[in-house]
């Protein structure tokens, strides 16, 4: 469970509720699996073409994906070094960094996959 960055939060509780999961399937005899996500460069890995995929199934209209999507395609990369500037690189994964669209986009990104969780009842709530 996310912690960091919430008021009033912090290891303990994340180590509470991991606790209290792991003794309630112990004492049910239920198996218990833990995934531990680190999202470290969360934003640099969201690849373009799944974002398209996602806009779509998630329905929003074409007009919006493709605004979305003219920021991203045709993007390139280049380094500049003391010997000269590398060839371009096509830059086909990440959001771009400080623009305020970032955070949604990740957000919409993830979205399959909480789904996903929520509608199984998959886990534990806390």
């Amino acid at each position: 469970s996310q912690q960091g960055f919430r008021p009033m939060r912090g290891t303990t509780d994340a180590l509470r509720m991991a606790t209290s999961a792991l003794e309630d399937a112990k004492l049910k005899k239920r198996n218990i699996t833990a995934t531990y996500v680190d999202f470290s460069s969360a934003f640099n890995t969201v690849p373009h073409d799944g974002l398209k995929r996602i806009m779509t199934l998630l329905g929003f209209p074409n007009d919006a994906v493709a605004v979305v999507l003219s920021i991203y395609n045709g993007a390139t990369t280049s380094v500049v070094t003391p010997h000269g500037t590398t060839l371009s690189v096509d830059i086909l994964t990440g959001t771009i960094q400080g623009d305020p669209l970032s955070p949604f986009l990740w957000n919409l990104f993830m979205d399959p996959l909480l789904r996903w969780l929520e509608v199984g009842a998959r886990g534990y709530k806390f």
